[in-house]
């Protein structure tokens, strides 16, 4: 194993262990999305999360995440994204509980990342103002989210939901 490998993996497992020494938190999850974005009608997006810590402001993710976008007369593969997030804030005082039979903590997110179809690579950032969590679910609506290229903009979308079992 070169050096390189080696540090990497010492990283991750220096990353996770804080969340595997309390037996509480339930630190990666997998789950599905929908929404659509400025060149394809719609998309569906399958995804793997890693929440390590417990914060309640700036707390980190890890997502990677794949998926199939619907255009007018077309189906393609939209690459595979990977980035970092962060919960802004979490509390209590939920602002969407009225909409939740077992309303949760309020976390919005941002997140950052890249995109790859193995033959380019593109950057995207998104926000999720109305995210809720729950000891095994996260759940996400309304996400906004814009693609870029090597040429600025490529696209924008929505993220109509998404949502995350947590294990």
């Amino acid at each position: 194993m070169t050096m390189k490998k080696m540090l990497i993996v010492l990283l991750v497992l220096a990353l996770f262990s804080p969340a595997f020494a309390s037996g509480k938190n339930r630190i990666c999850g997998a789950g599905l999305g929908a929404g659509g974005n400025s060149s394809a009608l719609s998309d569906v997006r399958l995804h793997f999360l890693a929440r390590p810590f417990s914060s309640d402001v700036m707390n980190p993710f890890v997502r990677l995440e794949t998926g199939l976008e619907f255009g007018k007369d077309t189906l393609c593969w939209s690459g595979l994204d990977c980035g970092l997030g962060f919960e802004i804030f979490r509390t209590m005082h939920n602002p969407f509980a009225f909409a939740q039979t077992n309303p949760g903590p309020w976390s919005p997110s941002v997140y950052c990342g890249m995109n790859t179809d193995f033959g380019s690579l593109k950057w995207n950032v998104g926000f999720s103002p109305v995210r809720v969590l729950d000891r095994d679910y996260v759940y996400e609506w309304f996400g906004i989210f814009w693609n870029f290229d090597g040429n600025g903009l490529e696209n924008w979308g929505v993220r109509l939901f998404r949502f995350s079992a947590m294990f």
